[in-house]
């Protein structure tokens, strides 16, 4: 009796490469129907760019802002929840209440179901702050 397993440098034949084929296929089309609608939602990155418009200790507003999905002169309001990294843009170590109303922020974070996590803020002061 003949072995039909493939030996050290033998190739699949025609047959052999269609058959790992239909076998990727039926993985795959099982994987899908195991994950069905519930497969899971990773977070993807986000970044925004714009004006400080108002800030609490809460919530910080941008104006003018360019994001990384592409929209332009949007206005957002972000949630300071998180307790975000906040640095300068020479990258030193700064805070939420160093920062001021016509300062260029830079917001870094991630979003997941159109919910937005800030991790990270850049400031570049207003002129008016040099």
């Amino acid at each position: 009796m003949r072995s039909r397993c493939l030996k050290l440098g033998q190739r699949l034949g025609r047959r052999g490469l269609i058959g790992v084929a239909i076998g990727v296929a039926i993985l795959g089309g099982a994987v899908m129907l195991f994950w069905g609608s519930n497969r899971p939602n990773f977070a993807k990155s986000f970044s925004a760019i714009g004006t400080v418009s108002s800030t609490t200790s809460e919530t910080l507003f941008i104006e003018g802002a360019k994001n990384s999905d592409g929209s332009e002169s949007a206005t957002y309001a972000f949630s300071l929840s998180s307790k975000p990294k906040v640095e300068t843009n020479t990258y030193a170590s700064s805070t939420l209440a160093q920062i001021r109303l016509g300062d260029r922020v830079i917001v870094q974070g991630t979003s997941l179901s159109g919910k937005v996590t800030i991790l990270r803020i850049i400031i570049f002061p207003s002129v008016a702050d040099k």
